[in-house]
């Protein structure tokens, strides 16, 4: 996602072995961000980890969103993470970022340091509704396959 668009995703899973899982870049000269929204959303790395970016002038809002396997880099940018689930190797967050954790789980093997403060409810009611996503775009035929796949442990 680049530049000064604004993006929304919903009701998406998205299995991703792309070179780059997720990167969010807005313009350095423009007044406006790249803006993205997630809602409802699955992503999971397949293969080998790589990182998240949000670069300069970037803001990302997820809700009801599950992240699972890979790193983040975040850089002057705001990060806003409301009913979901986020559990990957490690964070790196640039000291001028604005990251906001509401009724979230975010869980990092390394952290160097910082303070992701969070307020969790049950595993239930965070992260998106995983069968909600595959009621809608799964095959009757291939529904069970797909929860094992996406389960989240």
């Amino acid at each position: 996602f680049l530049d000064t668009g604004s993006y929304t995703v919903k009701n998406a899973v998205i299995l991703s072995s792309a070179a780059q899982t997720l990167t969010v870049t807005g313009r350095n000269n423009e007044e406006r961000s790249c803006s993205v929204a997630l809602e409802n959303v699955f992503i999971r790395r397949l293969g080998e980890p790589n990182t998240i970016r949000v670069e300069s002038r970037s803001v990302v809002n997820l809700k009801r969103t599950t992240i699972l396997g890979s790193d983040w880099k975040v850089r002057t940018a705001e990060v806003s993470v409301n009913d979901s689930r986020i559990a990957g190797g490690a964070i790196e967050i640039a000291q001028d970022v604005k990251w906001k954790v509401h009724e979230s789980a975010v869980e990092f093997l390394e952290t160097e340091g910082l303070d992701l403060t969070v307020l969790p409810r049950s595993n239930d009611e965070i992260g998106a509704n995983v069968e909600e996503l595959i009621q809608q775009v799964v095959p009757p035929e291939e529904k069970e396959a797909a929860r094992e796949k996406l389960k989240g442990d």
